[in-house]
């Protein structure tokens, strides 16, 4: 059937630029996703009326003279009410007689500022008590204005309980688009190609165009093709004869089995494409809290600042060459005040005294550790070379320390206290003025790994929405395995926090919660290829996934904000970890070490894999930070090359042992039981060895005929021993009565050519989740000498249980799909996307792209 359809899709032009629509409409969900904090419920529903009875009338009368600019409250109705392009010809045509035009003019902040501010004017004069622009009103402005317009004044054709529900889905669909490859020009111009390979589809089955489900990329410029009506509805009475419906929802469905024969039967394409699947939606609809002064406070160290102003010393003994020192007993003695003893003439007896008001002597204590809140005082003679102790003590400042705990500075206060000399038979006085703050120091945390266990569907019902994926199969707990793990405050041994993992191999599911007081703080996902683009589809600087290549990534959902940053990470050595923080364009970078055991530092965070201690600066994002660290954990287990034997205890705990143990953030993300990992890498890596092993055996093989046959001799049988090796490796190596020579390396290395373990034969039932090796094609078997046997090679997935026959069908099939989270039919990277037909390349973007990720 595919023969007989054209590759490329025969649709007439728009009649606009459509690309540069699609610039100014993602520019504009930009912004409305940067704010959608401000849109509360009120606030939607009074723009309902302004946008239905105030902006239409005043947008009729003045279309014609200025290109309009609404303000963004009305600028969201407007977008979702031109969404539904049949009720939109339906009720303007109905109410005004014609279709009121809707102008982007987002991305040209010149042009944008100039029709704003002629729009409000206009504004102004044809409503004088109507604010035009209520997000730009102080907080309590707009809410005192929203409350009282809503409460008295209802719509005449909108559905607001329809319209609010609609807002919903579209706050959901931008988020969706808010990634960075949605501005990008080069996946514009693909993803307009492939709306018009769409267009195809549904104009040549008309009667199933409902159930044509399109990807992200599609929905954006369908929208985008949307937003003016005009062109919209003249372009379907041509191509169709009729009105395309649409509605919002269909952006959030996932894709069905019907698009994905259609692209593929009738288009000879693929449908889906990386970074056009839809990903979770965890964190829309609700804010998480974020920590306050006061819980950073009580998390933290607890330090606190000590000022000294004033000593005085008095009724000291006629002693010459007194001298006084106040020593603090976490600087191992260190002396922080040294004060000498003066004599005059008037006033014979020797005195301390010593008063700075503006250069006082400052430390800090840790209010929470023992013996922190005293000072040790010192008062010595000195006479020529003979140095005598008078008096030694621990002066108790416990009340000032202990009050500063409460978050409260407290001012200078007066300290007395009679100090004995017992050598003198004396008493002396010691007066200090000493003031005390409260800093917000680092908080220190030790992980306490928790054991790995069977999922529940209890469990998987308590989830957030939108954590993991349901299949909707009544067994699916079973594909899980959760662990909880303790994080506590190193300082106190209070648990401040609880980590949650979830992890399904067979699903490709790796999840990591941080939980406070019951409630997630922060969620870290591992995402596929459907969710962030390959570097070859995008033009621009993009945060991309080579996932082909090996690098995986993960996804933090912040506090007040869907998204806070993507990991991304690649094995080099060590795993190779970038850092994108979202909100801010910023790019970070560490490596990883192959054995975990050194410090590292990211974004104000200092971490040890090994030891499970992470110290925090008390500075924003700290939940996100947090679930940082286990998902550069996580992300160890998933790019190491690590075969699946070493998903055993015993295997780790010959590197992990004793209390690091029970305390690695490696092993608490799964290093001690299977993780989804890199199948993809692992395979090539294994096809590449494999044909390397092959060759250099037949090599061998070869040579050593060679050698006897110039000799004069017949071949001597050649026999295979498996030598004893490390658990991750094994070694064959070929041998004879007189020489030895190596299957897997040159001929030159005689103690035999190490390969990994993946090249092992088989002994027993495989651990590997099913068909994680149903790509790996077994290769011929190299030409060997008359007597060789080599040890029989045995694919993981044919140690699984496979039949050969199943084997044989699976030889051409593709890698298995990536379903976590990008939807079911998402397979792997999809370079060799279409290439654009219907926007006018040559034409300047309406902006620059967005600024690059700065190091």
């Amino acid at each position: 059937m595919a023969a007989d359809v054209p590759h490329r899709a025969e649709v007439p032009d728009f009649g606009f630029d459509i690309f540069q629509t699609a610039k100014q409409y993602v520019f504009s969900t930009k912004l409305i996703h940067k704010n959608c904090f401000k849109f509360t419920s009120d606030i939607i529903k009074d723009a309902i009326r302004r946008y239905e009875l105030l902006w239409l009338p005043f947008a009729n009368t003045f279309q014609e003279n200025v290109k309009l600019t609404a303000p963004l409250d009305i600028e969201l109705i407007w977008q979702v009410h031109l969404l539904r392009p049949l009720k939109y010809q339906e009720d303007l045509i109905g109410c005004y007689g014609n279709l009121i035009n809707h102008h982007l003019l987002f991305g040209n902040e010149e042009e944008k500022d100039q029709s704003y501010n002629e729009t409000k004017q206009l504004w102004d004069e044809t409503y004088p008590g109507e604010c035009f622009d209520v997000l730009a009103q102080p907080k309590e402005d707009a809410k005192s204005s929203t409350t009282s317009a809503t409460s008295t004044t209802e719509t005449k054709f909108m559905d607001i309980d329809r319209v609010m529900k609609d807002v919903t889905n579209y706050f959901a669909f931008i988020y969706q688009i808010s990634l960075s490859h949605f501005t990008d020009d080069k996946y514009i111009k693909d993803s307009i190609d492939r709306y018009k390979k769409h267009i195809h589809l549904v104009k040549t089955h008309a009667e199933n165009f409902q159930n044509i489900i399109p990807y992200l990329d599609i929905c954006l410029i369908w929208h985008s093709h949307m937003q003016c009506p005009h062109s919209y509805q003249q372009y379907f009475l041509q191509v169709l004869g009729r009105g395309l419906p649409y509605k919002i929802s269909m952006a959030l469905n996932q894709s069905n089995i019907l698009t994905i024969e259609l692209w593929r039967d009738y288009l000879s394409e693929k449908h889906n494409r990386n970074g056009a699947a839809k990903r979770n939606t965890t964190g829309i609809g609700g804010t998480i809290p974020s920590c306050n002064e006061i819980d950073l406070w009580h998390m933290s160290r607890k330090t606190c600042r000590v000022r000294i102003r004033y000593v005085h010393m008095l009724e000291l003994p006629s002693i010459e060459s007194l001298t006084m020192k106040l020593q603090y007993p976490s600087t191992n003695g260190k002396t922080i005040l040294k004060l000498h003893a003066r004599t005059s003439k008037d006033n014979p007896h020797p005195t301390i005294e010593w008063a700075e008001p503006n250069n006082c002597v400052e430390y800090e204590a840790h209010a929470a550790r023992p013996g922190h809140d005293t000072l040790k005082f010192l008062l010595r003679t000195s006479r020529s070379w003979l140095h005598q102790e008078l008096a030694s003590c621990i002066i108790n400042i416990q009340s000032i320390i202990k009050a500063s705990q409460t978050m409260q500075n407290v001012s200078f206060t007066t300290n007395e206290c009679d100090i004995e000399m017992p050598d003198v038979k004396s008493t002396c006085k010691l007066i200090m003025e000493l003031a005390v703050s409260p800093v917000l120091s680092p908080i220190e945390l030790q992980v306490y790994n928790g054991p790995f266990g069977d999922c529940t569907e209890e469990f998987l019902m308590t989830l957030p929405k939108g954590v993991i994926s349901r299949t909707g199969d009544p067994s699916e707990h079973h594909f899980y395995q959760v662990a909880t793990h303790r994080l506590v405050n190193s300082c106190n041994g209070e648990e401040l926090f609880a980590v949650q993992v979830i992890i399904s191999v067979r699903l490709k599911v790796l999840v990591v919660m941080l939980i406070r007081f019951g409630q997630v703080m922060a969620i870290g996902q591992l995402v596929g290829p459907g969710v962030l683009p390959s570097s070859k589809q995008v033009g621009g600087s993009c945060i991309t996934l080579d996932y082909d290549g090996g690098e995986r990534s993960m996804l933090i959902h912040g506090q007040g904000q869907p998204d806070w940053a993507i990991v991304n990470a690649c094995w080099k050595g060590g795993v190779q970890v970038e850092l994108y923080e979202l909100s801010h364009r910023t790019k970070r970078s560490i490596k990883v070490s192959h054995s975990t055991n050194e410090n590292l530092l990211l974004k104000d965070t200092k971490f040890n894999l090994k030891s499970g201690m992470i110290i925090l600066e008390p500075t924003e994002n700290l939940h996100e930070r947090i679930v940082m660290v286990f998902c550069i954990g996580a992300l160890f287990n998933v790019c190491k090359l690590r075969p699946h034997a070493e998903c055993s205890t015993a295997m780790v705990s010959n590197r992990i042992s004793g209390d690091i143990w029970n305390k690695s953030i490696v092993v608490s993300m799964g290093g001690l039981t299977a993780t989804p990992d890199n199948v993809g890498v692992e395979a090539q890596t294994l096809a590449k060895y494999r044909k390397l092993f092959d060759y250099y055996g037949e090599f061998a093989a070869n040579l050593r005929q060679s050698e006897y046959a110039n000799r004069g001799s017949e071949a001597i049988p050649w026999t295979v021993h498996s030598l004893p090796s490390q658990p991750s490796r094994s070694r064959h190596v070929i041998t004879n009565p007189s020489q030895r020579h190596s299957v897997g390396g040159p001929p030159v290395q005689a103690a035999g050519h190490q390969v990994p373990s993946n090249l092992r034969h088989s002994t027993g039932a495989s651990n590997i989740p099913y068909g994680a090796y149903n790509d790996i094609v077994p290769p011929p078997a190299p030409t060997q000498p008359s007597g060789y046997a080599p040890p029989p090679y045995t694919p993981r997935g044919a140690s699984a249980g496979l039949s050969q026959r199943a084997w044989n069908e699976m030889e051409n099939e593709a890698p298995p799909p990536y379903t976590a989270i990008a939807g079911p039919d998402i397979q792997g990277s999809q370079d060799g996307a279409a290439q654009n037909t219907g926007a006018n390349s040559t034409q300047p973007a309406v902006d620059s792209p967005p600024p690059p990720y700065q190091q």
